[in-house]
Formats: structure tokens, sequence, C-alpha cells
């Protein structure tokens, strides 16, 4: 039963003002963990598609757990389509109603990256941490395709190439050692990769029209008997023409590669155990 008359005799006296200095000293103390930016910073994940696999949460509980201690706001922007143009315009807030002249999210939302990650994706917070280190406009890891013998990488757009082979020269694992033992610590210039695992930094898709991601027809010539050789490009393809001729550089780290988690994880074995 409540005591009306009962007091409690506290044995010192509550100090709030010694509170508030040792809460300050705490402060003061406290090493601040940065980002490879020194600053803090706003990343927009944009994750399309699903669903995702133990190894993708594995991933990205980690990248949460590095944002939340690395000053880094993290967002999440998820959108599913079965159209792979229509789900990557959604995942930046496209809006056809809009018209071609919008930016992501319609303006409205400050960010600094935006941190592409496919739903087939195998990483780690490292793969994450250098691309930041980059600070590029434009910076990629690298995956293999199906089959594990080529990553979705072109370093030279050659048409008389894939005009000749009915395909670009992608790059292959032994292609990359060599540039990595010839060319250390060092990014790698291209002018296509994949978008599985992509940090691009706000202004790149500023300065397109919307749609951002569309097919591009592009033309190798003719054949022998005069026909024309025409082929459209996928979205990631016709996005990576369209900035390209914006002026802006494509750049990848050989030395992230993350998984692509199909039937078989296409990862090489010296970078498996790293995730």
């Amino acid at each position: 039963m409540f005591n009306p008359d009962l007091k409690i005799k506290l044995d010192k006296p509550l100090k709030l003002g010694n509170m508030r200095k040792n809460r300050r000293a705490i402060r003061k103390n406290t090493k601040i963990i940065v980002n490879p930016l020194g600053k803090p910073i706003t990343v927009v994940f944009c994750l399309p598609g699903s669903p995702f696999s133990n190894k993708f949460l594995l991933g990205w509980t980690r990248i949460v757990q590095y944002c939340a201690t690395h000053q880094i706001q993290l967002i999440v922007s998820n959108r599913t389509d079965s159209n792979v143009y229509y789900v990557r315009n959604k995942c930046l807030g496209g809006n056809v109603q809009m018209g071609v002249k919008q930016n992501p999210f319609g303006g409205q939302l400050n960010y600094d990256y935006l941190m592409w990650i496919d739903s087939d994706q195998v990483f780690s917070v490292e793969d994450f941490e250098k691309l930041l280190a980059a600070n590029k406009d434009i910076v990629s890891g690298l995956y293999l395709m199906d089959g594990g013998t080529r990553y979705a990488t072109v370093p030279k757009w050659d048409k008389d190439f894939y005009k000749k082979n009915g395909y670009f020269e992608f790059l292959t694992p032994d292609i990359v050692n060599k540039w990595i033992k010839e060319n250390p610590n060092k990014l790698m210039n291209v002018e296509y990769t994949g978008f599985g695992w992509i940090l691009v930094k706000k202004g790149v898709f500023e300065s397109l029209e919307y749609p951002w991601f569309r097919p591009i027809w592009e033309t190798f010539g003719e054949t022998e008997n005069g026909q024309p050789i025409k082929e459209f490009a996928s979205e990631d393809v016709g996005w990576c023409q369209t900035v390209l001729k914006k002026g802006f550089k494509i750049y990848i780290d050989p030395t992230i590669q993350v998984g692509h988690e199909k039937i078989v994880n296409y990862l090489l074995p010296e970078y498996q155990k790293r995730i």
C-alpha cells in the first residue's frame, strides 16, 4: 500500500551539474570513427529486386553496422518490377509525369552517393569501404557473369571487335591479375561495367535526362550482303554509354571482387575467404 509519509533519504544529493560535466568529458575523450572520406555523408542504397539470400543479408547487416559507427547516414530504396529498366528508374523515385527534366527523388532528397547493389550479390564491408575511399564520380568492383570466366566489365567499347565476334571483349581473371601486378593499388578506367555493385556520386544522375535507364540501339556496320547490324543495349550498358558522352569517367577497383550468386556463387577462390 502506498504510504504518503514514507521518505527516502539519499546518502548524497544528486548533482546534475557534475553529471553534465562527466558526459562532456566522455564525449571529449571519445574518438570519433569516420569513414574514408573523413566527413559525415549520406548514402542512398538502391537495392532493386527480390528475394535476398542469407549471404546477402549477412553482408548487408555488416554494412548497416559500419554506417552506424562511421558517420554515414543510410537510406534504403528498394523497388521491384519485372522490367529491369523500370525497376532501376523506380529506385530513384522516377516519375514519368514529371517529364525528362527531373532529378532523382524529385530533387527533394539530400544525399552524397548512390550505392547500387543487386539482390544476387555477395559482398563484405571492406568492399564498400574501398569504393568510398576511391572518391570518384563512378567506381565499381568486379563480379563474374554466368559461367565464371568473364567479368561484367568491358575496358574498351570496340565495335569492330563486336562486329567480328558478336560480343564485346570482357575482362577475364587472367587479364585482371596481370593488370593488378603491373598497376598495383591503381584504379582501372573502363567503358562499361555492370550495375550489380557500383557507387555513383551525386551530380552524375542529375546531369542526365529521364528516364535515366533506357535501351539504346547500337549500330555495328553492315553484313556482307548489306544488311545493317544493330542491337539494343541493356539498361546498364545504355547508362554507361550516356555518362561517357557527358564527360564522366568510369573506374573499377580490380581488387574489389564480389560474389555473383546464381545457382553457383561465381567468385574466385582467393576472394571467397573474405566473405
